[in-house]
């Protein structure tokens, strides 16, 4: 989380929620003025963070039922897209990355969290073979929308950690 730096007031998109680990968090990181669209695909998981976020009093998450291939993010709406284990999901990375960018304010940004991939040997846990993606490959589908490295951490183990800002 303070790799992140969210900032109070900030406009977060926490897109691939799930249950909301990243999105509570976040929801105490941006304060009562920001905002938090925990965006999912699947509804009980969204239904179990709506009734959670309620139980806690953060009242700034809005839940965000979406399909796979469309995050429906406000154009220009977004100071703070975040994506922690989930673009290895999307099967069209390149046009995914355009709906990314058009969702972002001015000087927002894109953070992909996920997986550097191993073979099942290596790590029998994680995407599938199918849905493996290098950072590589997550650089061209943003520099196809746009957008490039700004910041690069490295200090996880098992994923990759890239914030995406427009050129």
């Amino acid at each position: 989380m303070a790799a992140l730096a969210f900032r109070p007031g900030e406009r977060v998109a926490d897109i691939g929620a799930g249950s909301g680990y990243f999105t509570r968090r976040v929801s105490k990181a941006v304060g009562p003025t920001g905002e938090v669209r925990a965006i999912d695909v699947a509804p009980e998981v969204l239904e179990y963070l709506e009734a959670r976020a309620r139980r806690e009093g953060l009242a700034n998450i809005r839940v965000q039922r979406v399909q796979p291939d469309d995050p429906q993010l406000p154009a220009g709406g977004v100071d703070t897209i975040l994506m922690v284990d989930t673009l290895h999901y999307v099967r069209d990375r390149g046009a995914y990355a355009r709906k990314l960018r058009a969702g972002l304010a001015p000087g927002g940004r894109v953070v992909v969290i996920d997986f550097v991939p191993k073979s099942p040997e290596e790590r029998p846990w994680g995407p599938p073979p199918e849905q493996r993606m290098s950072r590589e490959e997550v650089d061209a589908a943003m520099a196809g929308a746009g957008l490039i490295p700004a910041r690069v951490h490295d200090f996880l183990t098992e994923q990759f950690f890239v914030e995406y800002r427009p050129r």
